[in-house]
This record gives C-alpha cells, sequence and structure tokens, in this order.
C-alpha cells in the first residue's frame, strides 16, 4: 500500500485531506456503541466506537478534509477544543492502522 505522505508521524491541520484505504472492502457489523470492522485489503478485524466509525463511515464515501470531518461530527460550527483534539486523536489511530491516510491536496 502506497501512502502520499508518512501519516502516522504527521501532525493533523484542518485542512488535510483524508480518505479511507479501500473501502470497498470494509465489512461491517454494528453493537450498541461499537462497531466490529473487517478490512479486507489488510485482513484485519477492528473494533471502533462510535467516533472513528463516523469518521470511516464519512471517508468511504469520499474524501474530506479534517475540518470537513469536523464540522460532519458535530453538525454545527466551530468545535470544542476537546472534541477537536478527538477527531485528531481518532484520525491519527485510524492512519496507524491503515484505515485512513492522507490524500493528496487538490
Amino acid at each position: 500500500m502506497e501512502h502520499t505522505t508518512d501519516s502516522a508521524s504527521h501532525t493533523n491541520r484542518d485542512g488535510d485531506h483524508w480518505r479511507a484505504v479501500s473501502p470497498a472492502t470494509f465489512r461491517w457489523a454494528n453493537w450498541d456503541a461499537e462497531s466490529l470492522l473487517f478490512h479486507g485489503e489488510t485482513g484485519e478485524t477492528h473494533i471502533l466506537n462510535a467516533l472513528p466509525t463516523l469518521i470511516l463511515l464519512a471517508l468511504s464515501k469520499g474524501e474530506m478534509t479534517t475540518a470537513e470531518i469536523l464540522a460532519l461530527c458535530l453538525d454545527a460550527g466551530a468545535p470544542s477544543p476537546q472534541f477537536s483534539d478527538k477527531i485528531h486523536t481518532s484520525l491519527q489511530t485510524l492512519s496507524e492502522i491503515e484505515l485512513v491516510e492522507l490524500a493528496a491536496s487538490p
């Protein structure tokens, strides 16, 4: 798998563009507040809580910037600093387990 940038060591910026890695191979099962995701490309299974699930479902539909992901997750204007940190942490973690990656900026 070729990454456009070393996103695992990258500091998130709101203008960064993200995409899901091979979302056509995602297989989902959902329980109350958690989702089980099998990633066909890597052969790995992941247990995700609601926030990374929401991020991955959105990125499965197409590339988004960090700011767009924040707005989607909050469904409104400027995020609180604490929630913004959770989004950045989730993106970093999803990148480290090769479910998302930085996309080349348009």
